[in-house]
Parts: structure tokens; C-alpha cells; sequence
């Protein structure tokens, strides 16, 4: 997925890649999967996203992949 595939004013962030045996792995994320949401908060920047993430031992994710809208809960 290169960015001009993206809507010019989409919000979230894109997984560029991902490693068997990390987090991002171990919960089933794909390359191109974009998180918009954690928690309820709106993510806008790889900042946002790291302190949604560090916020909790719990999260509630809205991702969108290949257009599609998913909810994803994870356990830390």
C-alpha cells in the first residue's frame, strides 16, 4: 500500500510491517492494517497511538483492513 492509496485527510496509523513472535505478530496484525482508534481515543499519530498503548494492560482497537471496519480486543 503505497500513502496515495490513502484518503488525503484519513486519521490513524498504518502497520508498515510486522514480526512472527512480537506483539504486533502474536495479535494478528497485518502490514497496511490502519489503528484508529484505542480505547475509545481517536488515533492521529505514532505518538497518540504509544501513549494509548501505554496507557492500559487492556485495550479495545478499531482497525481498518482492506476497507473494512474490525474490533479487536487485547489483553497485555
Amino acid at each position: 500500500m503505497c500513502s496515495s492509496d490513502l484518503p488525503l485527510l484519513s486519521k490513524g496509523v498504518v502497520i508498515v510491517s510486522t514480526t512472527p513472535g512480537t506483539p504486533s505478530g502474536n495479535y494478528g496484525f497485518q502490514a497496511g492494517d490502519i489503528v484508529r482508534g484505542v480505547n475509545g481515543a481517536e488515533i492521529g499519530s505514532v505518538a497518540a497511538l504509544q501513549k494509548a498503548l501505554g496507557s492500559a494492560n487492556a485495550w479495545s482497537l478499531v482497525v481498518d483492513r482492506g476497507g473494512q471496519r474490525m474490533s479487536l480486543n487485547v489483553q497485555g
